[in-house]
């Protein structure tokens, strides 16, 4: 009986050998594929972060671009508005050298009209006081002859 007894314990350590085998091959499986299913979830979410970055690079070199194009249309317009400054004052410089021009013709022939304008009143004063010396010498000869 001793060996009965023996070799049902014998039987029942080898039956929970095998399970205690089972059970840890059936948990390394298991570990195994939550391992695997991990790995899967962080290659899934390397692949997502990868995709997101170069979005986000293919957003920021768009953003670059437009914001060059932005800067050269700036400069562009600032260009043009140096420019069309430049012709407007280059017109205004010319326009008052003009004016200056006419200035300085209109005083010319302002004093040469004054210098006429002078020269026939003093010929005018001039015919005037040789008429009253006529006069006056008409009228001694009148005078004088009419006392005699």
């Amino acid at each position: 009986m001793e060996l009965d007894i023996q070799t049902t314990e014998e039987h029942e350590l080898r039956k929970e050998n095998r399970h205690l085998m089972e059970t840890v091959s059936a948990l390394r499986e298991k570990m195994e594929s939550l391992q695997f299913a991990e790995k899967q979830k962080i290659q899934t979410a390397v692949a997502e972060v990868n995709i997101e970055v170069e979005q986000l690079k293919e957003t920021v070199s768009a953003l670059r671009e437009r914001l060059e194009g932005l800067q050269m249309e700036k400069q562009s317009a600032v260009q043009r508005a140096v420019s069309s400054a430049n012709d407007e004052i280059l017109q205004l410089k010319n326009a008052i050298g003009a004016l200056r021009d006419q200035i300085a013709a209109t005083k010319i022939r302002h004093a040469s009209e004054k210098q006429k304008t002078k020269l026939e009143h003093m010929n005018e004063i001039k015919q005037l006081h040789e008429t009253v010396q006529g006069l006056r010498d008409e009228m001694e000869v009148r005078n004088g002859k009419g006392k005699k």
